[in-house]
């Protein structure tokens, strides 16, 4: 194999795992927020769905900027992305409401601890939505 092939070859293969690594930074810089404005709102008023929605409506942000810019470099212009973007963030909304509802009533789950746990289950699922459908190049 030529000097040059087995570069790319290299390259190839490492581009994705770096793309994964900046995905992994913005996520826990992402939930390190979305966690703690969770967890200030749901002390306040006891609200499950609220204290859901208002913190992740916080990190959307955070999450949106971070992955286009950052993780996934990508040049598209944000009507393009950013619908994209916020369904996923509703679905995973709707998605994480009700696994922590299955974790507190079936399992008697701490609401805080279903809440990592709901969140961790869908992180892989969300990783790969953004990069084959909002952010593909």
């Amino acid at each position: 194999m030529k000097f040059s092939k087995k570069i790319n070859l290299q390259l190839a293969l490492i581009n994705p795992l770096i793309v994964f690594a900046k995905f992994s930074l913005v996520s826990l810089i992402t939930s390190i927020t979305d966690y703690l404005c969770f967890i200030a709102i749901y002390y306040a008023c006891s609200n499950l769905l609220l204290s859901l929605i208002v913190a992740r409506i916080i990190a959307i942000g955070i999450n949106y900027l971070g992955n286009k810019f950052f993780s996934f470099k990508n040049n598209k212009q944000a009507y393009e992305t950013l619908p994209l973007f916020v369904t996923l963030c509703i679905l995973q909304l709707l998605a994480t409401y009700g696994l922590i509802l299955l974790l507190d009533h079936y399992l008697s789950t701490n609401i805080y601890i279903a809440r990592l746990i709901s969140d961790g289950a869908l992180f892989i699922l969300s990783f790969i939505v953004q990069k084959k459908f909002i952010f593909k190049s």
